[in-house]
């Protein structure tokens, strides 16, 4: 099942096997093209009201004995955090997934001890969805969805926390039966799901673009989409402080199995979710150019993608002061840390993580408030059982290989005081996840 983020084919991006310059890599003041490398370490300029974090203590979660659960998202309600996953029968002694596999939501007072709400009728098959994996608030409510690879999420909503009902919503159903969820997002204007016409099973959605608003999440208008988004392709949607911005494409689609296509890099924004205007992203037009993530902090927001051809394994990483025009800040690895893993922020603090360099599997993570200076982050607490990092691997002799890992990070996301970070693979023995408590000084 996809944790954590629902997010198109092809928004992970590897980046370049080519050494960084520095483990603390921070990157130069804005410009329109890329630096030309690493400057030396130091830390941002704290905004008012926003520490900037300098460390990250690990913790192993700590669920009910004898239990089998896997945690997909995390939100802070009231004093403590909600969480949505799935419950697993154990197996023999060991937790190993089953067909009884239920939709199962969870609650904790400090983002380690967790402990189960409620629990539904397991699911036969989740391919066809039924786990919940995202959660977003609207209004005083939260709202849990799943991600099927055809037909409607179903949709969960508690006000209190821990009692959830399914939300049976008809004009949500009629926006995405017969299309396909890419991503959501939610600020104070309601909820924002990007999607594409038609379904692909979750291969490279490749349909005419859609826009899926609400103010309450219980009833979903879709939007009729002005000239802006002619031959535009979606990746990603994230809310920030002015709004909402959707990172993606405009160009001709792919072809299932075939080269990627001629396109640009490309941006929309929007302040209610509503009425939505094209951004100004520098970038060229090539095959495979995109942005594929984007993710907000308290001074800014930053975006993954491409701006050359994908038969060059590196990635690139634009910053935005306002959503409405992006810079180009260089190369992953280069210019910016060697980010293999996942990039995600809240808003407040985006944190990125990846290895030091392509000849080193270690784990490494750097936060920012802007996506222009990016500060490493010293781990503490139980990091002897830290996970691998998986990517391209670069030798002395310049031949290239492929680090897999026994244990790497499936998903990551940021909350008010730390970051829930998921292995790729839970094991019979190993944590279902890791709480990552940040540290300021």
């Amino acid at each position: 099942a996809t944790r954590l983020a629902l997010v198109a084919a092809g928004a992970l991006l590897v980046s370049s096997c080519s050494p960084s310059a520095s483990g603390s890599a921070t990157v130069a003041p804005s410009s329109t093209s890329p630096t030309s490398g690493p400057t030396a370490s130091h830390t941002a300029v704290p905004t008012p009201g926003v520490a900037a974090w300098t460390g990250l203590n690990w913790a192993v979660g700590i669920t009910a004995q004898g239990s089998c659960w896997d945690i997909n998202d995390i939100v802070p309600w009231g004093d403590g955090y909600v969480g949505v996953g799935s419950a697993r029968e154990r197996l023999g002694g060991n937790c190993i997934p089953t067909s009884s596999t239920s939709p199962a939501f969870f609650t904790s007072a400090d983002g380690i001890r967790w402990t189960l709400a409620q629990a539904e009728d397991p699911v036969i098959d989740e391919s066809q969805g039924g786990i919940p994996e995202r959660l977003v608030h609207v209004g005083d409510s939260l709202l849990a969805m799943d991600h099927p690879f055809s037909g409607a999420p179903k949709l969960w909503r508690t006000q209190d926390g821990s009692s959830w009902i399914p939300l049976d919503s008809p004009t949500w159903r009629e926006a995405l039966a017969t299309n396909e969820l890419i991503s959501v997002a939610a600020g104070p204007t309601g909820v924002v799901v990007v999607a594409t016409e038609g379904t692909t099973a979750g291969m490279n959605p490749q349909g005419p673009p859609l826009i899926i608003h609400s103010s309450d999440g219980l009833t979903w208008d879709r939007l009729d989409l002005s000239s802006v988004f002619d031959k535009a392709f979606f990746w990603d949607v994230t809310a920030y402080a002015g709004g909402f911005v959707i990172v993606g494409r405009i160009g001709d689609p792919d072809v299932l199995g075939g080269p990627s296509a001629v396109g640009t890099p490309a941006a929309w924004t929007s302040a209610d979710g509503v009425t939505w205007v094209a951004a100004q992203v520098a970038g060229a037009q090539a095959a495979g150019a995109v942005l594929s993530t984007v993710i907000a902090g308290a001074d800014g927001l930053f975006a993954t993608g491409r701006q050359i051809d994908t038969t060059e394994m590196s990635g690139q990483g634009w910053a935005s002061t306002d959503g409405r025009s992006w810079q180009l800040r260089g190369k992953m690895g280069t210019d910016l840390p060697l980010a293999t893993g996942n990039v995600v922020g809240d808003g407040e603090h985006m944190v990125m993580f990846g290895r030091e360099s392509c000849k080193t599997t270690e784990l490494s993570a750097w936060t920012s408030l802007d996506g222009v200076t990016w500060t490493r982050l010293a781990f503490s607490g139980a990091t002897a059982s830290l996970p691998t990092i998986s990517g391209p691997i670069c030798n002395d002799d310049g031949t290239e290989g492929w680090n897999v890992g026994s244990l790497s990070i499936s998903n990551a996301v940021v909350v008010r005081d730390g970051v829930l970070v998921v292995p790729s693979s839970s094991g019979p023995v190993a944590p279902s996840y890791w709480f990552l408590t940040a540290t300021t000084h």
